[in-house]
């Protein structure tokens, strides 16, 4: 099971990280939503100690990101990352940042990942331990809100 703890992740938005516009750059965003998959992985068992341990780590295939609300320099964030979807190799997360107390949300980031073997750079299955760590993990968060917008795909209208 996940600690809700370890699906949450807060951050200050730092000044060297605005844009010219004075607001969070997109690619800092993506640095914030790095740094809460990070520790939603460390939390589920596949972050950096399984890393060392075993060879074996994820890469990410895909991102999708929205920034919906502008986010200034020393405002803190809160990400909640959402475990979607799990098979034996990949998991698609989504991840929405929110200024805390308010329920108006500032970017919504999606992602799929692939579990890989290191020592070959191949895709691998999750151990049987770990995917079952991870399944557990998806399952304590069914009670949270569906990130509304997931699923999307980028394209102009015809």
């Amino acid at each position: 099971m996940i600690a809700e703890s370890h699906a949450e992740h807060r951050e200050r938005a730092r000044p060297e990280w605005m844009d010219g516009s004075g607001e969070l750059a997109p690619a800092f965003a993506v640095v914030i939503f790095d740094h809460a998959i990070d520790r939603l992985y460390n939390g589920i068992g596949i972050g950096d100690d399984y890393r060392q341990e075993t060879d074996f780590s994820t890469f990410t295939l895909e991102t999708h990101s929205l920034l919906e609300q502008p986010v200034a320099a020393d405002e803190e964030v809160l990400v909640r990352s959402h475990i979607l979807a799990v098979d034996a190799k990949r998991m698609h997360i989504a991840q929405e940042m929110f200024r805390p107390g308010e329920t108006r949300r500032a970017a919504l980031m999606e992602q799929l990942s692939i579990h890989i073997d290191l020592s070959i750079r191949r895709s691998a299955p999750f151990p049987p331990e770990r995917l079952a760590r991870i399944r557990a993990a998806m399952e304590a968060q069914r009670e949270w809100p569906p990130p509304r917008g997931t699923g999307q795909r980028i394209a102009l209208a015809e």
